[in-house]
């Protein structure tokens, strides 16, 4: 059978199985999008957190505090730079604005989609099931219209350019995640292990030059306020819980829970973790670490060890990261279809992974069945927790196989 490149397949004029494949993959999406559009049009304030980044602007204009806590709104959870990135929409309106934040989140899947496509399998034919499997898993995020699958999309986008060498790009796209969602940082440095020098100092600029754009706006003091609301509110939500979080601690709730005798509770969100689950997220934090620099102290080729590198580093933020939501789990939405695209052996445990994050962590699909066995809560760290098993042992597996070919070579 005849193969034809991602942008081949695109202009293609029929016929063939692979170009009908991707067009009703395409189709598949442009239904999210009008889905999208008709609830923005019809019930705009449903399930949506546009209204955090409505009041967000409003008191940064009015010289009020992004982080107090206002009657009817949730937190504001971001940078006091990212106002200047939501504000463009919220002049839009309450229902244009949500509608084209929407449609640029999935514009950043598909860029992130076809450029890993267009990378590593430029005439595979299996790109529609990946594409799914990366729709499914952001779906949470862009219905609530969170940006969790833009900023999963920058990191893919940023790692892509600093593989090519093109670090002011990738750079750029890193500080724009960032503004967004700062608690990626160490995401980003597992990629900087790589090129520590060469990207150190580009970041430094492109967040120096974030940090002092607010200062372009309102009085120097009034921001520097706002700066110290926000650490403040960082170090303060460390110790917050609510009903949406699922990561490792909301784990290890659940199963103390089922152990004990009476009837299942899941009603313990106000639990915070002790200090030594502290140690234990840095504890695999330094593993994760370990893994990342022994595969670049091995030489791995590039174009696996950036994805690995990536994709271990935002498994760990899943699972042991702050904030971790089931909307959270968008960030690693390109990255599930890198996954599904690479995983040839054991690919029972990858499919049980993708089973975990992307099925049974939806309430309205498992809700039955959580009363018999209610770890079912938790599926979605504990997908993250298999699919971290899967990509430790994948890549140890290249390892071995490059340690033996390199002792053969010596041999003859």
């Amino acid at each position: 059978m005849q193969r034809f490149s991602f942008k081949e397949m695109l202009l293609i004029n029929g016929g063939t199985q692979d170009s009908l494949r991707l067009r009703f993959c395409l189709f598949i999406w442009f239904v999210l999008a009008l889905a999208l559009t008709l609830k923005g049009v019809f019930l705009p304030n449903r399930q949506t957190v546009f209204g955090v980044y409505q009041t967000g602007v409003q008191h940064w204009w009015l010289d009020q505090s992004l982080y107090a806590k206002y009657p009817g709104v949730d937190f504001f959870r971001y940078s006091p730079t990212a106002i200047f990135l939501l504000a463009p929409f919220v002049q839009l309106g309450p229902i244009i604005g949500p509608i084209l934040w929407s449609w640029i989140s999935i514009l950043g899947l598909l860029v992130a989609w076809g450029r890993l496509a267009e990378k590593y399998w430029p005439e595979s034919p299996i790109w529609s099931g990946g594409s799914l499997i990366m729709l499914f898993c952001a779906l949470s995020g862009l219905w609530n219209h969170q940006s969790n699958a833009l900023i999963g999309s920058l990191l893919v986008l940023g790692t892509m350019d600093i593989w090519e060498s093109r670090f002011m790009r990738g750079a750029l796209f890193f500080t724009v995640g960032l503004v967004l969602k700062s608690t990626i940082l160490p995401v980003i440095f597992l990629i900087m292990v790589a090129r520590p020098w060469t990207m150190t100092w580009r970041l430094l600029l492109f967040g120096l030059i974030a940090f002092l754009i607010p200062f372009l706006t309102r009085p120097p003091e009034i921001v520097w306020w706002q700066y110290q609301e926000w650490w403040h509110h960082l170090k303060s939500s460390q110790d917050l819980r609510w009903p949406g979080y699922r990561d490792g601690w909301y784990f290890i709730l659940t199963l103390a829970e089922w152990m004990r005798e009476g009837p299942f509770n899941p009603l313990f969100w106000d639990c915070s973790p002790p200090k030594c689950y502290q140690l234990l997220q840095m504890g695999t934090g330094l593993g994760v670490l370990f893994f990342v620099i022994r595969w670049a102290n091995w030489r791995i080729p590039k174009e696996e060890w950036y994805p690995r590198t990536l994709c271990i580093g935002l498994l760990w933020l899943m699972v042991f990261g702050p904030a971790t939501e089931l909307a959270t789990y968008g960030i690693i939405a390109p990255m599930l279809y890198w996954v599904h695209q690479r995983a040839r052996g054991n690919r029972a445990l990858v499919n049980a992974s993708f089973i975990c994050i992307i099925f049974l962590s939806w309430r309205e699909l498992t809700g039955i069945f959580s009363p018999y066995f209610p770890p079912i809560y938790a599926s979605a760290p504990i997908g993250s927790t298999l699919l971290g098993i899967w990509l430790v042992y994948d890549t140890e597996s290249i390892l071995v196989y490059k340690s033996k070919t390199k002792i053969e070579k010596s041999q003859n």
